[in-house]
């Protein structure tokens, strides 16, 4: 760690000489679980006695804004706010007013109207032709030729609202599009696109020192870097982008102040899963553009004037795209980073990336001008340490983190980093084990999508690639079984008949629930749970049910009529245990696998708040409550077994518990949203009535009262005789 903040030192200043050298710079790597490794060098300002830059120094970082921007979006979408293919005109009018430049007459602009739809993922990856305003050359004219003063920086619809460079989808330009997207957020939210950042990333990730109003946050003054310019001679000079105070708007684009420390809080949620699902991060990292689009975005990236911007760590014509968030680059680079990896940079040149082969991210604040200056050039050039080039793949793992030494967040140009990670990754096995690269057929049955869905990236083997038992892809998760078609349908019918005949063969139920919950029903009971607050925090954090994670003795001390007391009552009642429910076996997708578990481990849960047993009958009107709440088949197929109840048991179903099962289960909420870990304690009854569930004739005191009336008759018969 010593040597890397030598690096550090070597490219920041140590006194007054300023030339070939930035004021100060913090980078931080994180993974899943926390910080790798950190550094900061320099100081905040151009006085000698200033504060030292460090992790909690403070400012702007202009397009860092974005990713944070579009994990919000990215949020509404999972909810089923807003889709990808929406056209945003419907919901920012505005958008539907901007023309396309098609060039000019002299010095005055050339327009047309725009008749193509404008779509949010149009937006996200730089591809609906916007651009700004104070990049673009074209742009740029067309502002001065019709006496426009503002711009996309007085963070306002006015300065957002520039032409079309070409009609939308046609090619890649780098512009407002997510400036658009956040106004969209706040159109369709009804709250500001910082009020909602503050609520559902900030507080959640637990950042202190970050929002889009510098003086609103406290004790950031004193830590502040003001900014620099770097000039002709190599020298910088001070240098304050000219930010308004006050503005209409929340730039989704580059409105953000924040510091190191913060947004690797940020970057280590969103590796971990904790702000997205992981089918909406597959979604981000997957590549958005077509062959003309990628034209257009490697034109630009790979400009000798302008790769210094865009993409100074990679080798010019290496092959990249745009997913939705950052730029990815599409194969390995040797000695950084591996194929897929997402970044971006800020007109500051500060810049972060995300490495989710190997579990990496990091981040570099510097407030340096202009952007691509030719410092962080050099500093992304500094000489690796020998050794640093492994092909061995855990190796490449600590290159990954090694990404970090440049100011542009890439630290290719620090061996020492690979030791530091080296020594990371010997103390902490097991989470290196959990990034081993995955098969390519297993990356290729992840990227699949489902026949049945088309917006649901699936992991689905069965549908996606033709294969046989001695040919079968490699598993998606422990205790995974891929299925040909052949094999789901021979278990679905088999195990659906056998069960038929011994209901208590758990083992014959839960391959029928998995063989008929694809591909439509599973999918379609994950999508209720994106759309709800609660399920989607579920699917995030993936908790378990078990007698251990509920602390069953805990339960048995709770009030009476509580929802612990009445799950655990019914579980000594019944003899039953959590820990019997099996683990998933036969779904592909590992996200509607958990799904399916978490129905499974909820079932006791609902025995518990409808009181009905599990006798036969008991579990026949159960499945058909749950039939009527999930549409998982399995439990449609389940009321069959009305068929095998004594007489009076099968009209009591039919008059009594099949209505009482339809009206609940199709009226209340859906049940595999209720997080029932952070419910046991509350009245069993009030809860009830919060899901909109009548609580069912008692089935026991039926057969009491059943068995009452009897052994009364037979009482009379026998004084009779």
């Amino acid at each position: 760690m010593a040597d890397l903040d030598g690096i550090l030192r070597r490219y920041t200043v140590h006194d007054d000489d300023t030339k070939d050298r930035l004021l100060g710079g913090a980078f931080v790597a994180v993974n899943k679980d926390g910080v790798i490794c950190s550094g900061a060098a320099g100081r905040i300002d151009f006085d000698r006695d200033a504060k030292a830059f460090a992790g909690d120094t403070f400012t702007w970082v202009a397009s860092l804004t974005k990713l944070p921007t579009i994990t919000c979006v990215m949020q509404l979408v999972e909810k089923g706010v807003v889709k990808l293919e929406d056209d945003i005109r419907q919901v920012v009018p505005e958008l539907g007013k901007l023309q396309i430049l098609k060039g000019f007459d002299g010095d005055q602009p050339i327009l047309e109207d725009n008749t193509k739809p404008i779509t949010l993922r149009m937006l996200l990856s730089h591809v609906s032709g916007l651009g700004y305003d104070t990049r673009d050359p074209d742009t740029i004219r067309w502002a001065k030729a019709i006496g426009r003063t503002g711009n996309h920086l007085a963070f306002n619809l006015s300065g957002f609202s520039t032409p079309f460079k070409f009609p939308p989808g046609e090619s890649w330009q780098y512009g407002s599009g997510v400036d658009w997207a956040g106004i969209a957020l706040e159109r369709l939210t009804g709250q500001t696109l910082g009020a909602y950042m503050q609520a559902h990333v900030f507080d959640p990730v637990g950042m202190k020192d970050s929002g889009f109003w510098p003086e609103r946050l406290p004790d950031t003054e004193p830590r502040t870097a003001p900014g620099s310019l770097r000039q002709d001679d190599g020298t910088l000079k001070p240098f304050r982008m000219p930010l308004p105070k006050e503005h209409d708007l929340e730039g989704g684009g580059a409105g953000l102040h924040t510091t190191a420390d913060d947004y690797a809080r940020f970057l280590r949620a969103f590796l971990a899963g904790e702000l997205l699902t992981e089918e909406s991060m597959r979604t981000m990292f997957t590549p958005q553009l077509d062959e003309r689009q990628r034209a257009g975005l490697e034109r630009t990236a790979y400009d000798p004037a302008r790769q210094s911007e865009y993409a100074p760590e990679f080798p010019t014509g290496l092959p990249i795209s745009s997913g939705i968030g950052g730029l990815l680059n599409l194969e390995d680079v040797p000695g950084k980073r591996r194929k897929g990896s997402m970044m971006w940079t800020g007109a500051c040149n500060s810049r972060w990336w995300v490495d989710r082969e190997t579990g990496v991210a990091g981040v570099m604040i510097v407030n340096c001008f202009p952007w691509g200056e030719p410092v962080n050039g050099k500093l992304e050039r500094h000489p690796r340490k020998k050794g640093s080039d492994s092909k061995n793949s855990n190796d490449h793992d600590a290159d990954a983190c090694a990404d970090m030494a440049s100011t542009k967040g890439i630290m290719s140009g620090c061996g020492d980093m690979h030791d530091v990670y080296r020594i990371h990754r010997q103390s902490n096995m097991e989470a290196t084990l959990s990034r081993i690269r995955p098969s390519r057929l297993q990356r290729l049955a992840r990227s699949a999508t489902c026949a049945a869905c088309a917006s649901c990236t699936s992991t689905s083997s069965s549908s996606t690639r033709r294969f046989s038992a001695l040919n079968r892809p490699e598993p998606n998760y422990p205790g995974h079984v891929p299925l040909t078609r052949v094999e789901r349908l021979g278990m679905a019918v088999g195990a659906s008949v056998m069960s038929f005949f011994d209901p208590y063969r758990h083992d014959l139920i839960a391959a029928t629930g998995e063989a008929t919950a694809t591909p439509y029903f599973i999918y379609r009971l994950r999508d209720a749970m994106l759309a709800d607050p609660t399920g989607r925090r579920i699917l995030r954090q993936r908790p378990r049910i078990t007698s251990e994670s509920l602390s069953l003795p805990k339960l048995r001390a709770l009030p009476a009529n509580t929802v612990g007391r009445a799950y655990v009552g019914w579980l000594d009642r019944e003899g039953v245990s959590p820990d019997t429910r099996a683990d998933v076996r036969y779904i592909d997708d590992p996200e509607c696998a958990y799904v399916m578990q978490r129905y499974r481990e909820c079932h006791d849960f609902y025995h518990a708040v409808t009181g009905l047993p599990i006798w036969r009958e008991g579990e026949v009107a159960l499945k058909a409550f749950e039939f009527a709440n999930t549409l998982i088949p399995m439990t449609g197929l389940s009321m069959f077994a009305a068929a095998t109840l004594k007489p009076q048991e099968r009209r009591r179903f039919f008059s009594v518990y099949l209505p009482w099962a339809v009206r609940n289960g199709a009226r209340s909420k859906e049940l595999i949203n209720v997080f029932w870990e952070e419910q046991l304690e509350r009245d069993v009854d009030d809860l009830r009535k919060e899901l909109g569930i009548e609580r069912p004739p008692d089935l026991r005191e039926i057969r009491k009262r059943e068995r009452e009336e009897k052994k009364r008759l037979k009482e009379i018969q026998t004084q009779g005789m």
